[in-house]
């Protein structure tokens, strides 16, 4: 999502997407969009056949004499479904294909290529991700990923109900964990509180609507979830080194600079 924020809820989960990451759902997976947008959202959605995804896996785990046995691949590849930050794995191919597409009609070997290749990306994503499982204090590998997966359940309802009040019980009921075991599993995985994540979820928001909106700052501060300007300001400083009116005039600033240099470029070009 491009130019604000939707919510997605696939089955129980919730996720806030916006133009910061991505998500993956899988196949048939049914799903809803719930949009309440001060601007105008664009969304960028790839669909992959089916059958691609076994193709994928099977291209990256097994030999050349099991690819000669079995080309398709085997059982059906499920993703873990989170809202992914931009990475250096599938960010860079989605960027271009979007950028690609926005210039016009596209060749079909080249697109096919390019979706391939972003299917075998995602399939290693996910492999790396799964890695930072081994940093939670659990003895068995299953008990660790299971952790992981949960904690990450928890991150994006975080994420995607930041502008709500939100309690450690009621955030550790999504994880379905104790309120205790929660907090200190989500400070060793994520090295930040269950509140630090809520209020830079908050500002990140925050400063989205600084640079897209003419909304005023007080508006700004209790739509995202704040419940005093003294609260906002604090921890805007925190995170951005300036306070909220004087990063928008610095936003301000630097995208009319922005402008003014693109039309020099242009006016030397002609």
């Amino acid at each position: 999502m491009f130019n604000g924020r939707a919510l997605y809820r696939a089955d129980r989960a919730w996720f806030g997407v916006t133009e910061q990451g991505y998500l993956i759902l899988n196949e048939q997976q049914p799903y809803e969009i719930h949009i309440d947008s001060p601007t105008l959202l664009e969304s960028f959605i790839v669909f992959f056949p089916a059958g691609w995804a076994e193709q994928g896996r099977a291209a990256l785990t097994s030999s050349p004499h099991q690819l000669l046995d079995q080309p398709d691949g085997g059982g059906p590849v499920r993703f873990f479904e989170r809202f992914t930050p931009h990475d250096h794995w599938v960010s860079p191919i989605l960027r271009a294909l979007r950028q690609a597409h926005q210039r016009g009609p596209l060749p079909d070997l080249w697109v096919e290529q390019q979706l391939r290749e972003l299917l075998a990306r995602m399939l290693q994503a996910q492999e790396e991700a799964l890695r930072r499982s081994a940093e939670l204090p659990a003895m068995r590998a299953a008990t660790r990923n299971e952790l992981w997966r949960r904690l990450h359940r928890a991150r994006d309802f975080i994420h995607a109900h930041s502008d709500s009040g939100l309690t450690v019980t009621q955030i550790a009921q999504v994880a379905n964990l104790s309120p205790f075991h929660f907090m200190r599993a989500f400070k060793e995985l994520f090295r930040d509180t269950a509140h630090g994540y809520l209020s830079a979820c908050r500002v990140e928001h925050a400063k989205f609507l600084l640079e897209r909106t003419e909304l005023p700052v007080t508006e700004i501060c209790f739509s995202v979830g704040f419940d005093s300007l003294g609260s906002f300001s604090s921890w805007f400083r925190r995170l951005t080194g300036h306070s909220p009116r004087g990063w928008r005039r610095r936003r301000n600033k630097s995208r009319i600079e922005e402008v003014s240099r693109r039309s020099e470029v242009a006016l030397s070009e002609a």
